[in-house]
């Protein structure tokens, strides 16, 4: 005998199907004769093998559940089998520290003071706008520095106006992906190979910015369910020019399947 077998009444109401979330949910109910261990259900083939799909459905056997009420013993079998639905995205805005040296309008006068080997001499311009010590390289009458005096620079000049500054925030965002595959396709296997590399995720919530350049596939995971791929995938955001194209390239998937 195979499940169904011969012994096996199916039920006028069987079988119950309904979608419960990401999931197709299927009960068959049948009456069977006589009271049946589980060992009896499963060795007269009153109950299939993990594995068995539906043929009906397409769900596969997940549990079952059996009522062995003298005279009208009702065994109910359950099949589920995961729904291809659409890609779902979620977006993280937030925000995270960097030296003020990297904010891309940073001022030496922020952090440094500087210093003279002569105090009768007049602050020059520069000090107003220079964002390296450029400057003072090459001098040898004046020298920045957030560490005291420097050596052979005893005259404070100017004080640094953010003396406390040494750092500020900087803002970022992740995207998360999950979408579901029944099968192994062509898309499915090209997001193996994708860490690493530059995509644009085809929904960005909080409006940013478009560019590829921004983007970059940070993580790829997968969970086998119920006979399909789950997968997750984290998009990271990078502000202003983003990644460097000298180091990570475009992604080999043209477009981000929603």
């Amino acid at each position: 005998m195979a499940f169904p077998n011969a012994l096996m009444v199916e039920q006028p109401d069987s079988p119950i199907v309904r979608e419960d979330g990401a999931y197709l949910r299927v009960t068959r109910r049948y009456k069977v004769s006589g009271r049946f261990t589980r060992t009896q259900l499963q060795q007269n083939e009153y109950i299939p093998t993990y594995g068995y799909v539906d043929p009906e459905t397409g769900a596969e056997y997940r549990s079952y559940d059996y009522s062995s009420e003298v005279g009208y013993p009702l065994l109910e079998v359950e099949f589920e089998a995961r729904l291809p639905i659409d890609s779902e995205y979620d977006e993280h805005i937030y925000t995270f520290e960097r030296s003020i040296e990297s904010h891309p309008s940073f001022l030496m006068k922020w952090r440094y003071e500087l210093y003279s080997d002569d105090v009768t001499l007049a602050v020059p311009a520069w000090w107003n706008t220079a964002t390296d010590k450029s400057d003072t390289e090459e001098s040898t009458s004046w020298a920045w520095s957030k560490t005291g005096t420097p050596s052979g620079f005893d005259w404070l000049m100017k004080e640094a106006i953010k003396p406390g500054v040494t750092s500020y925030l900087e803002k970022s965002a992740t995207v998360t992906k999950r979408k579901v595959y029944t099968d192994a396709n062509d898309a499915f296997v090209a997001w193996g190979s994708a860490s690493g590399s530059l995509l644009t995720p085809a929904v960005t919530p909080g409006g940013l910015s478009r560019d590829q350049q921004n983007w970059l596939i940070r993580d790829v995971r997968t969970t086998e369910d119920r006979k399909s791929w789950a997968m997750t995938v984290e998009f990271l955001y990078s502000l202003g020019d983003g990644w460097d194209t000298d180091i990570y390239s475009n992604s080999a998937i043209t477009a981000d399947d929603p």
